[in-house]
């Protein structure tokens, strides 16, 4: 089994400088046996990442996908790439929040971050931090 696409659909920092990442339908997609298939529903549970330890701290959550298959956690790290792509996935995340000139996650960060997931304008400000264009980045999160 292998883990073709990752990306949650809300990410947020809790007060212990773990990542929190929640899915929704699509989110993720595994392959098996050369067939696809796409996350369908989750028990509501995300998954809680230490930036710092660089490892999972929850094995709480459980997937459903299209083929009625389903896995937690656990089993979809034992069985697949999950690991890998989760870390590659964080390591990007974390390398973004430092294009912010933050050597470390601050209180102002995470600020910053809250206001994100409330305007829903993660594609945009993926965009401006990608191009390095902290004038947007600033304006999408501070508003008009």
């Amino acid at each position: 089994m292998e883990v073709l696409c990752y990306e949650p659909s809300k990410i947020r920092i809790n007060s212990r400088k773990t990542l929190i990442m929640d899915f929704l339908a699509g989110d993720i997609v595994i392959k098996i046996d050369g067939e696809l298939y796409f996350l369908e529903s989750t028990n509501g549970k995300g998954i809680e990442f230490d930036i710092n330890k660089n490892c999972i701290v929850n094995d709480n959550a459980i997937y459903r996908f299209t083929n009625n298959t389903v896995f937690t956690l656990r089993d979809l790290a034992e069985k697949s790439n999950l690991i890998a792509v989760i870390k590659t996935y964080t390591s990007r995340f974390v390398t973004k929040l430092q294009k912010l000139n933050e050597p470390q996650i601050t209180p102002e960060t995470e600020k910053l971050i809250a206001e994100i997931e409330k305007k829903n304008l993660e594609w945009l400000i993926d965009f401006a931090l990608d191009t390095g264009d902290k004038e947007l980045f600033y304006k999408l999160i501070k508003g008009p």
